[in-house]
């Protein structure tokens, strides 16, 4: 959006001609899918995260409202939240992934969720260099000065601390774990907290013997099958099983196997 251009007129071009967007916004529109009515979207989307009953969502709708709201940029103010959220997810925002694409198309709410509680947890993390480059990037695609999306950024941190407790807060990290994976990042790469970095070497560990454990189930089921054929084919030919299957010498089971005392030769 250019400085000083009506936000509403910019909506309703959006809206009758699908056109428009800065290249940010334009990439935050892809992301989700809606190229088309964005302005709309963000209406319905915020509606529908404000509906929900678990706090850490709902609060996420109420914070995007207000923020919407309060500094009169209308769907604007959405999409810097979501893009300064996603920049620090680790997704450049230069073009919709696929994958990413896909995952927010299906699920919205989270990809949002995740966007606020990177802000949250992951904006005071960084340096102040990394800090200035997040908003001269963002402020060059959002086509809007670095001081007003630091304000947005502020209000974001202060209004969701104020809405949740300390409990509804940690909720964010599970979605921040989730969609920083998409972008090649953990969540302690976002939240460059220590325990996080314990926690993200849980996680992996717990997915190594998942794998290990499907793996394993995998061959088994294969191994399965692979008898399961041989009996059939040989059930097939009249036969009652393969030499393999079949029992050993009645001389050589462990239940008619002779005992010492059975050995004893008669005087």
């Amino acid at each position: 959006m250019q400085r000083g251009k009506n936000p509403t007129s910019l909506n309703n071009k959006t809206r009758n001609q699908g056109m428009g967007l800065s290249p940010v916004a334009a990439a935050v529109a892809s992301l989700y899918g809606e190229v088309v009515d964005f302005n709309a979207f963000i209406d319905r989307h915020i509606d529908s995260l404000k509906a929900s009953a678990n706090a850490t969502i709902s609060a996420t709708g109420r914070v995007l409202e207000s923020a919407k709201f309060g500094f009169g940029l209308g769907y604007l103010s959405s999409v810097t939240i979501i893009a300064v959220g996603q920049f620090l997810l680790g997704n450049p925002l230069a073009a919709a992934t696929t994958v990413a694409s896909a995952t927010a198309m299906a699920n919205p709410i989270a990809m949002t969720c995740a966007a606020v509680g990177a802000i949250v947890y992951g904006w005071n993390a960084l340096s102040d260099a990394e800090r200035e480059g997040v908003l001269a990037n963002l402020s060059a695609g959002l086509d809007i000065g670095i001081e007003l999306i630091k304000a947005i950024i502020a209000f974001v941190i202060r209004t969701t601390k104020e809405l949740l407790d300390s409990e509804a807060l940690k909720e964010f990290k599970s979605f921040i774990a989730e969609k920083a994976t998409l972008f090649g990042r953990r969540l302690s790469d976002v939240t460059r907290q220590a325990l996080d970095t314990l926690s993200d070497s849980a996680l992996a560990a717990r997915r190594a013997a998942d794998l290990a454990l499907a793996s394993t189930a995998s061959a088994a089921a294969v191994a399965s099958e692979s008898v399961g054929r041989k009996w059939r084919t040989w059930r097939k030919d009249g036969k009652s099983a393969p030499p393999s299957a079949a029992l050993p010498d009645d001389s050589t089971r462990p239940d008619t196997v002779p005992t010492a005392r059975d050995q004893i030769l008669p005087s």
